[in-house]
């Protein structure tokens, strides 16, 4: 008999011994198992499929079974799992481990004189018989198995991932150790894995030069992982800052048991054997040692590609786009593999900054990836609370001069940044921490391979609102009061969800019945509540839009206008209602009496143009005095908006 040697502990099941399966075999080929003491007690079941097709289940007696005949009647890939029951409806399940399934003979075709004994009609007997007993049973266990999961689900409250990718848990501390310490070479971090998997697996690992960085002191390398039929391909650009370490070896492990484990895990298994991955370890190779932000030059690699460069306001960015040779050299490799089946891009970035948890950003233009990689992200917050509320990841858009936005903008492909907090899990270096960032690369890899390659860029349209209102007796009017702030009109206010970046401008006017002369304070403020720029507060108090007016007694007409930027992100926080992608708007009044302004009626218009621009709304206001300009000077204008300086979270960032 032919026997798969296979082992068991808890939910992972491995091939430790395989031989070759040939199709049209019957009653030879067979699994073996060894279970840990997790199994005892648990009525077991083994689950075969053949290339994705239905599954064949059978029960089993002892620890081995015969491999039903269906599995076996023609060549592909053989699918293997386990799960068992106990008298306590405790269900187990173990991965799915891929054998290979090769070509056997054809048995059809005349038999010879003096070989007619054999009746060739008694093995499709065989064969019928196996099918009826394998429908049977898999009916039964289908049955139990259906209602068990029900009862699971509903105690959980948690949905379960029908696919799920749980890298094995990194243990080497001994070689990371040498690579936490300050100085360590880069060599010493391509040395880590990537180089042993180079001499490992000649057939499917290859490196390539790429030339050397900004310090002519480093030769930055792509190594490719490909196997001999692919329809995709994802590139991968890590330690564009030398402090982003932990995502180089996170990438490096998840690498790692690409190609040593992907016979023991279906969702390895199909990567490797479906998607090239071109991997460029450190953008910054110069910065690796120093463990600095910045390139030999003092720049900041994250912020030099071309898209959107002009209104990019980050530090150290370069004197003009793409002037780093680290830049070009990234840019040179995606365009040799853009007709390469190219079809996502993905940046590895860590942050210190503690609340950052895990991020990705995903492209602004680009959004059929955004829904799977948000509830990818959900999931692995929600079944899996390791620390406390820090560890929560974020989903937000970008629109920057990122590798991402850039390659997402030129190739028209899947593309996000991965941003882990290196205050989690004890550090950057340990074990847990470099498991969990290898199980987020993993799986974003695994939503990438997922989703199409061809992506229509969003169109959002233009749109227009226009709200009025106007009094209904003498009764239903807004009293404006003398306060030291201004006080919202409630029933002015208006909430818009945006799909797309877009610039919204305001125009319209307010009908006033003033009873006593006196001054009057009007803004129409539109804002972003979870915005660092655009807040509730910020615009409340942005004197640009705001009119102070001394009015007689008397009806008064007042026009009003605004204009803002509305930003697209969506964050997943533990509040659910922190979006930024709401724009706000009300009208806004105080006075200098209290009850004797009236406001009686509105009428405004906004007009929401797209925009795929990071900063596409200037507000200036002119240097000087009106005296100091003769009829045919220009003015020089001052930027009220955006501001010049840069957030908290940038600085923290930068840092």
């Amino acid at each position: 008999m032919n026997y798969i040697n296979m082992s068991v502990e808890g939910n992972r099941l491995r091939i430790k011994e395989e031989k070759i399966s040939v199709g049209g075999s019957i009653n030879y080929d067979r699994c073996k198992f060894t279970f840990n003491d997790e199994w005892v007690g648990f009525t077991k079941t083994v689950v075969f499929s053949i290339n994705g097709d239905e599954s064949y289940r059978v029960a089993l007696k002892t620890n081995a079974c015969i491999i039903p005949s269906v599995c076996l009647e023609k060549e592909g890939i053989l699918e293997i799992g386990v799960f068992g029951v106990n008298d306590n409806d405790v269900v187990i399940t173990t991965n799915s481990v891929a054998h290979h399934v090769e070509k056997g003979l054809n048995m059809v075709g005349e038999w010879i004189e003096g070989d007619g004994e054999f009746v060739i009609n008694a093995v499709e007997e065989m064969r019928r018989a196996v099918d009826e007993y394998t429908e049977t049973l898999s009916k039964r266990v289908s049955e139990e198995i259906d209602r068990l999961k029900t009862d699971s689900d509903s105690d959980s409250g948690a949905p379960t991932p029908s696919e799920w990718y749980f890298p094995i848990a990194f243990t080497d501390t001994e070689a990371v150790s040498p690579l936490s310490k300050s100085g360590a070479e880069y060599e010493q971090f391509l040395d880590f894995r990537l180089n042993a998997l180079l001499r490992d697996f000649p057939d499917y690992v290859t490196r390539k030069e790429l030339g050397t960085d900004a310090s002519e002191e480093y030769m930055m390398y792509s190594y490719s992982f490909a196997p001999a039929r692919y329809d995709k391909t994802i590139f991968i650009a890590a330690c564009l800052h030398g402090s982003d370490k932990c995502g180089l070896l996170a990438v490096s492990h998840f690498l790692d048991c690409l190609c040593r484990e992907y016979r023991n895990d279906r969702l390895l298994k199909i990567i490797h054997d479906s998607v090239k991955i071109v991997l460029i370890p450190a953008v910054n190779p110069y910065a690796l040692k120093s463990n600095s932000t910045y390139n030999k030059n003092g720049i900041n690699l994250a912020y030099n590609f071309p898209y959107l460069w002009e209104q990019c306001d980050r530090y150290k960015k370069g004197d003009a786009a793409a002037d780093q040779k680290e830049t070009q050299t990234v840019m040179s490799c995606l365009e040799s593999i853009k007709n390469d089946k190219l079809s996502a891009v993905i940046e590895l970035h860590t942050s210190n900054i503690t609340y950052a948890g895990r991020s990705i950003f995903y492209t602004r233009q680009h959004a059929n990836c955004s829904t799977a990689l948000a509830d990818m992200v959900n999931n692995f917050n929600y079944n899996y609370n390791y620390v406390d509320y820090t560890d929560e990841a974020v989903l937000a858009a970008s629109n920057n001069a990122y590798l991402s936005d850039y390659a997402a903008d030129t190739y028209g492909v899947n593309a996000c940044q991965l941003i882990w907090s290196t205050n989690l899990y004890g550090g950057a270096f340990t074990n847990y921490c470099i498991t969990k960032y290898t199980e987020l690369i993993g799986n974003t890899i695994r939503v990438m391979a997922e989703n199409s390659r061809f992506i229509p860029k969003r169109r959002p349209q233009q749109f227009i609102k226009h709200l009025s209102w106007r009094k209904s007796s003498d009764s239903d009017v807004f009293t404006v009061k003398s306060t030291s702030e201004l006080e919202k009109m409630p029933i002015s206010s208006y909430k818009l969800k945006l799909d797309a970046p877009y610039n919204i401008t305001v125009n319209g006017y307010v009908e006033l019945d003033v009873t006593e002369a006196c001054t009057v304070k009007i803004n129409p403020v539109l804002y972003q509540q979870y915005s660092s720029e655009l807040d509730f507060k910020t615009r409340k108090e942005a004197t640009q839009f705001t009119q102070e007016l001394a009015l007689t007694a008397g009806t008064h007409i007042v026009p009003v206008s605004s204009i803002t930027q509305g930003f697209f992100s969506c964050y997943n926080f533990s509040n659910d209602n922190q979006y930024t992608e709401e724009l706000y708007f009300t009208l806004m009044f105080s006075a200098s009496a209290s009850d004797k302004v009236k406001v009686t009626s509105y009428a405004v218009t906004l007009t929401a143009t797209p925009s795929d621009v990071a900063k596409p709304i200037e507000v200036l206001s002119p240097i000087g005095l009106c005296s100091d300009y003769s009829a045919d000077d220009i003015p020089t204008q001052k930027v009220i908006y955006p501001l010049g300086t840069l957030s908290e979270y940038d600085k923290n960032f930068n840092n």
